[in-house]
């Protein structure tokens, strides 16, 4: 007699399953419907540079390739001026992962890292969080007992808040770089966890994934350590792992082989500073993160002001300082009750053990990060994201029904309990969330109209040989945005003889150099280049010179009265602190509007291209 195959779940389970991918699909459209009007732009303001600066990385990596780079992470483009890889100012701060996975998504989605593919990943890591925690929730409060209806209620809530808090909604979507890359593997790590002490058949299927997703999340964020090293203690804390000096041999390979993942990533990340030479850098990078120099020393010193009471009330309402100590409060009360019942020889109630894990698991690495790097919190506000998945989870759900079973393990079978305690904790948790959600636009600031226009135009007019300058704007290499569209420098020269003196540097015949002019020329840049024919296109003029040509006509110049400095020299770093796009001054008595759409001079030539 043939026997019907078992589901690995039972049909109600999977049902429950399918609604949480209905609320969480239905609530993520309207989120995405809702950040519409500031997706797939860049804004020179509220931390979008770092989402400019993973798109210059991933684009210096598809136009030459991740393998020839190292997969190094470049500051500067490739261009003469840059001739070696450490003249191009590698960023060393974290591992290239979470790069990685935008590049990749990039060129699946659109052939080429762009804006939008790197704003639609970031929203598919959230939706993926959301949903990945909600199925957390609904495994460990199933593990306490609770029926399935009521499980599918509870773990709704976490799922709707991730999507819904101001926080969430904006650096999900606008800004992409460590701090949002980690949360992804983060969750899914705490899920595998919890996986393999709720079904121990599947113990070696959940470590090789384990050892996956660690090295996914050591790659993308320092955070993935802090989670690394809460999990190595449950492990050793359960006797997943023997004490060291119970058996030090057995002890040793066995911890070896927890971190494997995350111990390959790391020593990859040290053969790569070695060969850049960045290893010094990234030393004085760590001793400034954790407040241990002169750097920003007055953030670092208001760290709780700051990071507590500007931080997270902006991003998760007046309410979410208070909700995240609960969090931690209850995760360390819980601990120590446990680790009372274990003293006094009694079991723990099914369930709660796995629940308490895992909101520590979610909860602690969050406060040791902010803690050990206060520097990085202080003056980051961005770092306060990863307290979502803590405020979403544990102070609504996962504490309140776990500290509820461990003191009264059969409240579940008292029908005013079993309804009234699921209720009111769903009722709290819309009550906390929707004034708060209602508020998120603040955080959206507007984009700005040129970035884009301005970064393609340059990127399609000159090449990897050309030195650019301008009388007229500067592409610095911070802040990244124009660069990271441009893949080209542009500097400020305000005169033909300033050019000059910055490209004798160069050897002769190595370079050419360009002229980009987005205003019409004054009467000045007409005499030095009269006789020379111009470009005319998107309402620039680009005049390009071998270097010969441009040796012989710059012989004559002489620099203007009064006229401005170069903020850099071609080739050196240049960071323009007041962060955003404008129009530099030309020389006293100079003419011309302000505007990229300008319409250009009569004698300039319509043709796409030539000298």
């Amino acid at each position: 007699m043939s026997r019907k195959p078992r589901l690995p779940f039972h049909p109600k389970t999977i049902a429950a399953g399918l609604v949480l991918v209905v609320v969480a699909l239905g609530v993520f459209a309207y989120t995405v419907e809702a950040r519409r009007p500031w997706f797939g732009r860049l804004s020179f303001e509220h931390h979008q540079w770092l989402t400019a600066n993973t798109l210059r990385f991933a684009r210096a990596w598809h136009t030459e390739g991740p393998w020839t780079l190292y997969f190094a992470l470049l500051n500067e483009p490739k261009s003469v001026e840059f001739p070696t890889l450490t003249s191009r100012n590698p960023y060393v701060s974290y591992p290239p992962g979470f790069v990685l996975s935008a590049y990749l998504y990039g060129v699946l989605r659109d052939g080429e890292p762009t804006v939008r593919s790197v704003m639609e990943w970031n929203l598919i890591n959230h939706v993926l969080i959301a949903l990945t925690l909600g199925v957390v929730s609904f495994l460990a409060l199933r593990r306490l007992g609770l029926d399935r209806v009521t499980v599918t209620l509870l773990a709704s809530v976490p799922l709707v808040l991730e999507l819904l808090l101001p926080g969430s909604l904006y650096w999900h979507q606008n800004v992409y770089f460590a701090d949002q890359a980690v949360l992804l593997p983060f969750v899914l790590f705490v899920l595998l966890e919890a996986l393999r002490d709720a079904f121990p058949p599947a113990r070696a299927g959940c470590d090789r994934w384990l050892a996956l997703v660690m090295a996914w999340g050591v790659a993308c964020d320092w955070l993935f350590l802090c989670l690394t090293a809460v999990a190595y203690v449950k492990r050793l804390t359960t006797g997943d792992l023997p004490l060291p000096w119970v058996n030090p041999r057995r002890w040793l390979w066995q911890s070896v082989r927890f971190g494997l993942g995350g111990l390959v990533v790391l020593l990859l990340f040290f053969v790569q500073l070695c060969a850049l030479g960045m290893l010094p850098r990234l030393q004085a990078r760590f001793l400034e993160r954790i407040g241990a120099t002169d750097v920003n020393a007055d953030f670092t010193g208001r760290f709780n002001q700051i990071f507590w009471g500007d931080y997270i009330p902006a991003q998760f309402g007046a309410a979410g300082t208070g909700l995240a100590f609960l969090a931690l409060v209850g995760s360390l009360g819980l601990g120590g009750w446990l680790w009372w019942q274990a003293a006094q020889g009694a079991s723990p109630t099914p369930g709660v053990k796995l629940a308490f894990w895992t909101l520590t698991l979610i909860t602690i690495p969050c406060f040791l990060q902010v803690y050990a790097l206060r520097n990085h919190s202080a003056i980051h506000d961005f770092s306060a994201l990863k307290f979502s998945l803590v405020i979403a989870t544990v102070p609504f759900v996962l504490l309140p029904l776990t500290v509820l079973t461990s003191l009264v393990p059969q409240w579940a079978a008292r029908p005013a309990w079993r309804v009234g305690i699921p209720a009111g904790l769903f009722a709290l948790a819309l009550a906390y969330v929707i004034p708060t959600h209602i508020g998120f636009r603040t955080l959206f600031p507007e984009p700005s109209p040129v970035i884009e226009p301005l970064g393609t135009f340059v990127r399609q007019a000159v090449t990897e040989a050309d030195i650019v300058f301008s009388p007229d704007f500067e592409i610095p290499t911070d802040p990244p945005h124009l660069l990271a569209l441009s893949g080209k420098r542009v500097y400020y020269a305000p005169s033909l003889a300033a050019i000059a003196a910055d490209v004798a540097r160069y050897p002769t015949g190595s370079y050419n150099v360009v002229l980009l002019f987005l205003r019409p020329l004054d009467a000045g840049w007409q005499r030095d280049l009269a006789g020379m024919q111009g470009v005319a296109a998107s309402g620039a003029i680009l005049y390009r010179f071998d270097a010969e040509t441009f040796a012989g006509l710059a012989r004559n110049a002489s620099p203007r009265p009064a006229e401005p400095t170069m903020p850099a020299q071609s080739g050196e770093y240049r960071w323009d602190v007041e962060g955003v796009f404008r129009l530099f001054p030309r020389a006293p008595g100079s003419s011309g509007q302000v505007g990229i759409e300008q319409p250009v001079p009569a004698q300039a030539s319509r043709a796409s291209n030539g000298h």
